[in-house]
C-alpha cells in the first residue's frame, strides 16, 4: 500500500530523510468510501451536497526526542465525526519541514495523484457509479501560506484571502470594509512578479481546490484571540495585584519560576529514560540468562553478570533522580508560595482544576487545554478570582464569546439557527475586543476571523466539518 524511500536528503538536523507515500490514492479513497457506503455511514447533507468532500490536511507533530515529522492526510466529509483522527487516509509522511518546497521534492508523486482525482468509483445497489470530488485544504496557518505560495503571517499584506495589511489596530478597523479579494488568477500575476507577499514564481500546491475551499482554521484561530487578548491580560491582571506595582521583582520571580519549571521538566524526561533503560537491560539479561550457558561457571557467563551490574547502577541512578526530581519540587513550591504571587496561584489552582496546565517551555495552553477553559462553568470561576472591576468584565464578556463560537466548531452541516448564532457570537468577540483591547494590533487569525470566516460558512454550511480541531485538541 505504501512506497518507503530513503532519500538522498538531509534535514535541518543532518539526519537521512525517509519518505513513505500511499501507492494508490484514488483506488484507497473509493475503497474506503465503499466501506462507508456499506456500513451505512456515507451520507449527504447540505454541505457536502451531491459530492465527495476530500480534505488535505497538515498535521506536524513534535516527538519526546525532538524530531519533526510532516504527515499529509485526507480526511472524508461524507460521515459523521468526519474530522476523527479514525477517519484520516495517510498519504505521505517524511521528517523534514512542512514548507512548500519540501511537499512537492518528497511527496511529488501522490500530490500529483491528489490533482487528477477528480471522480471516485462506488457501487450503489448493485450498480457502478462516478462520485465528484470536491476538495478542500485544510491544516495550520502556516501550512496553508506555504501551500498557497504566500510569504505567511509576518508579511505586511498578510491575508491570504484579500489584500488587507497587516497590524492595524483594533479600535480604528470597521469591520465589514474588506480590501479587494484575492482570487486564483491574482495569485498567478503577483507570484510572476513578487508583489503583495506572494513569493516569486510560486504557484498553488494543490491545484485543484480554489480559494473558497480553503478552510480558514478554526482551532488555531480561536485558541491565538483566546490566548493573546484574554489570558495573557489575565496574567498581567494577576501579576499587577501581587505584585503591587513591583513589576520588575515579579517579572524575575516569574522568570525564576519558569527556569524551575523547565528544569524539573527535564528531571522528570531522564528520568523516564533511566526506567526506560532498565527494562531493556532486564529484557537483554533474561535473554542471555537462556541462551548463553558455560559449563564450568553454573550456568553464568560474564556478559551476563555485565549487564546485571549495568541494571543495578541504573536502579540506583534512577533511586538517586527521583529523590532529586522531589527536592526540586519541595524547592519550588517554597519558592513560589513564599513569594507574592496569590492571585497568579489561585488563577493557576483553579485553570489546573479543568484540565488545563500551561505548556512549561511555551508557557501557553495548548489546544484542548483552551476547549476546556471556554467551557461557562469554567470561565465564571476562575474570573472570581479578580476583584470586580470593568476590565474584568470586558475580558469575561470576551471569553464567554469565544466559547459560544468555539461550541459551534463541529463536524456536521450547520442550521440556519446555528449559523446565525455564530455569526453573533463572532460579533460579540469583536464588540468585547473594542472595550477590552481597542489599541492593540488585529492579528492575521483575528481578521480571518471577524472577515473570512462567515463567508466560508455561509457558502459551505459549516466550518469545522472537515478540520485540524479534534486531531490537534
Amino acid at each position: 500500500m505504501f512506497t518507503v524511500v530513503e532519500t538522498n536528503e538531509k534535514n535541518a538536523r543532518g539526519d537521512m530523510v525517509y519518505v513513505a507515500m500511499l501507492r494508490d490514492v484514488s483506488s484507497v479513497i473509493s475503497e474506503r468510501c465503499q466501506e462507508y457506503l456499506d456500513n451505512d455511514m456515507f451520507f449527504f447533507d447540505d454541505s457536502t451536497k451531491q459530492a465527495l468532500w476530500a480534505f488535505s490536511v497538515n498535521l506536524l507533530r513534535n516527538s519526546d526526542k525532538g524530531d519533526d515529522s510532516t504527515k499529509l492526510c485526507l480526511a472524508i466529509g461524507k460521515i459523521a465525526k468526519s474530522n476523527s483522527a479514525h477517519h484520516l487516509i495517510p498519504l505521505g509522511i517524511y521528517n523534514d519541514d512542512e514548507s512548500a518546497e519540501n511537499m512537492n521534492k518528497y511527496l511529488h508523486a501522490v500530490i500529483k495523484q491528489v490533482n487528477e482525482l477528480e471522480f471516485i468509483s462506488l457501487t450503489i445497489d448493485g450498480e457502478p457509479i462516478q462520485l465528484p470530488v470536491n476538495q478542500y485544504l485544510g491544516g495550520d496557518m502556516k501550512f496553508v501560506y506555504s501551500m498557497l505560495g504566500h510569504e505567511g503571517q509576518s508579511a505586511k499584506k498578510s491575508c491570504l484571502r484579500c489584500y488587507t495589511e497587516n497590524r492595524l489596530i483594533v479600535g480604528k478597523y470597521q469591520r465589514g470594509v474588506t480590501a479587494e479579494e484575492r482570487s486564483l488568477a491574482s495569485y498567478q500575476v503577483d507570484s510572476m512578479n513578487h508583489l503583495n507577499n506572494i513569493k516569486m514564481q510560486s504557484s498553488f500546491v494543490f491545484t485543484r481546490i480554489q480559494l473558497n475551499r480553503v478552510v480558514p482554521p478554526c482551532l488555531p484561530v480561536l485558541m491565538e484571540i483566546t490566548e493573546r487578548y484574554a489570558f495573557t491580560p489575565l496574567r498581567e491582571m494577576a501579576d499587577a495585584i501581587d505584585s503591587k506595582g513591583a513589576k520588575k521583582g515579579r517579572t524575575m520571580a516569574r522568570r525564576k519560576e519558569r527556569e524551575m519549571t523547565v528544569e524539573i521538566a527535564a528531571l522528570e524526561k531522564s528520568f523516564k529514560i533511566i526506567g526506560a533503560n532498565i527494562r531493556s537491560m532486564e529484557h537483554v539479561a533474561a535473554i542471555l540468562s537462556n541462551c548463553l550457558k558455560c559449563s564450568g561457571c553454573s550456568g553464568s557467563v560474564s556478559c551476563t553478570k555485565k549487564a546485571m551490574g549495568t541494571i543495578e547502577s541504573l536502579k540506583r541512578r534512577e533511586i538517586e533522580e527521583k529523590k532529586e526530581i522531589d527536592q526540586r519540587r519541595r524547592e519550588k513550591e517554597e519558592y513560589v508560595t513564599s513569594g507574592p504571587t496569590r492571585s497568579s496561584l489561585q488563577l493557576e489552582k483553579v485553570w489546573k482544576k479543568y484540565g488545563a496546565d500551561v505548556c512549561a517551555f511555551k508557557q501557553t495552553f495548548c489546544g484542548k487545554h483552551v476547549y476546556k477553559l471556554l467551557h461557562t462553568r469554567a470561565i465564571n470561576e476562575y474570573m472570581l478570582v479578580f476583584p470586580p472591576t470593568p476590565n474584568r468584565d470586558r475580558i469575561r464578556d470576551l471569553l464567554l464569546a469565544l466559547g459560544d463560537v468555539m461550541k459551534l466548531c463541529v463536524s456536521s452541516a450547520l442550521t440556519e439557527c446555528e449559523m446565525d448564532e455564530l455569526e453573533d457570537g463572532i460579533a460579540r468577540i469583536w464588540e468585547s475586543l473594542q472595550n477590552c483591547a481597542p489599541h492593540d494590533t488585529i492579528t492575521p487569525k483575528l481578521h480571518m476571523l471577524m472577515e473570512h470566516v462567515m463567508p466560508f460558512v455561509k457558502e459551505h454550511k459549516t466550518w469545522a466539518k472537515t478540520c485540524e480541531q479534534s486531531i490537534d485538541i
